[in-house]
């Protein structure tokens, strides 16, 4: 892998972390959810940047590991956080392809 590939690996992992984050921290209501939208500028106010469509593929990704859900109510796209999704968010449970929380990373 080259150092750049290495690079946005590790900016991918603390993205996704971010995204759990900012559901934890930030999120409406017992479930924690947050529009798309709003969730990518909690990303961006960490200071990664986050494209819409790399957001859109992280909760994709965190979808399939359990992480977080998704809701469709247009125009909007719904994501909340799940248990799972807590506990690695909190640094109880360790994810390949999720930074570790603590001092430096994410939020």
């Amino acid at each position: 892998m080259t150092i750049r590939g290495a690079l946005a690996a590790q900016f991918e992992k603390a993205r996704r972390l971010a995204i759990l984050q900012a559901l934890e921290f930030n999120g409406d209501g017992p479930d924690r959810k947050m529009n798309l939208l709003a969730l990518r500028t909690q990303v961006q106010g960490v200071g990664l940047k986050a494209p819409l469509s790399a957001v859109r593929d992280d909760v994709a990704w965190l979808e399939e590991q359990g992480l977080v859900g998704q809701t469709d109510l247009p125009p909007f796209k719904i994501v909340h956080l799940t248990e799972r999704g807590l506990d690695v968010a909190q640094g109880s449970e360790v994810v390949s392809g999720v930074a570790r929380p603590g001092p430096g990373n994410a939020l």
